[in-house]
């Protein structure tokens, strides 16, 4: 958004409009990205992030390598 104000224009007017440009489109991207975060998709998939997260409140427990000890041998598929 303040890329214009840096940038050398022929005219106040040039660079004003260049500015106000990039704050239309900095605008429409908080638009999208409200709706997107509004969208039906979104809330369920935080719904069930938070519901996950109250039967685990400790999280998700990470992958350890030395817990599956063949994970790397190429010759044989690996299943966890």
């Amino acid at each position: 958004m303040l890329e214009p104000l840096v940038q050398k224009h022929p005219s106040p007017d040039v660079m004003y409009a260049a500015f106000m440009k990039a704050v239309n489109d900095a605008q429409a991207k908080i638009t999208d990205f409200t709706n997107l975060m509004r969208d039906e998709t979104s809330t369920d998939a935080f719904a069930r992030a938070s519901k996950s997260k109250e039967e685990r409140p400790l999280g998700i427990t990470p992958w350890r390598h030395g817990d599956y000890p063949g994970w790397f041998d190429l010759d044989k598929p690996w299943t966890a």
